[in-house]
């Protein structure tokens, strides 16, 4: 039976999550090879929520945790900005070979400026270094950047 288990719980996110990146080929519309290697990137991140954040972050009957608030390593959220910005110059290099992926590639890069938001939000409340939050900062800044010059290179 099921048991809302976060190990469980987050399982079926990360099957769920794989379905949608197995069945993108069917929508036409935003299926193409950057797309597509940009959402399989994201999906892995719930396989590492699955085995890292379930097991050491949440308590549960299949997790080490004990519920102690645990505090989560400087290095993840440098890690999403890191991976935000990859993801970011990927897009333009892409827009130089594919003018017909601007809007795609625009949304990708408003999802990348919401989830940049949501890291520095995390790193403000959670009483990050100053070094961890001007860097989110700073590449929030550099995601607009991008996303203003494909909003150029459209016109």
């Amino acid at each position: 039976y099921w048991g809302w288990d976060p190990k469980e719980t987050w399982a079926l996110v990360t099957i769920l999550v794989y379905a949608v990146v197995v069945h993108l080929r069917f929508i036409k519309q935003i299926y193409n090879e950057f797309n597509y290697s940009v959402i399989s990137l994201m999906a892995f991140t719930s396989v590492i929520m699955t085995y890292f954040g379930v097991n050491y972050y949440l308590a549960g009957m299949h997790s080490y945790a004990k519920g102690d608030p645990v505090p989560i390593p400087d290095f993840v959220p440098l890690t999403y900005t890191i991976l935000f910005l990859v993801i970011a110059v990927a897009a333009l290099r892409d827009l130089a070979f594919n003018a017909k992926h601007l809007k795609n590639n625009l949304f990708i890069g408003v999802l990348l400026i919401i989830g940049q938001s949501g890291i520095i939000y995390a790193t403000l409340t959670s009483g990050k270094p100053t070094y961890v939050l001007v860097s989110t900062i700073v590449a929030l800044f550099g995601l607009l950047l991008t996303v203003g010059l494909m909003i150029k290179r459209s016109r």
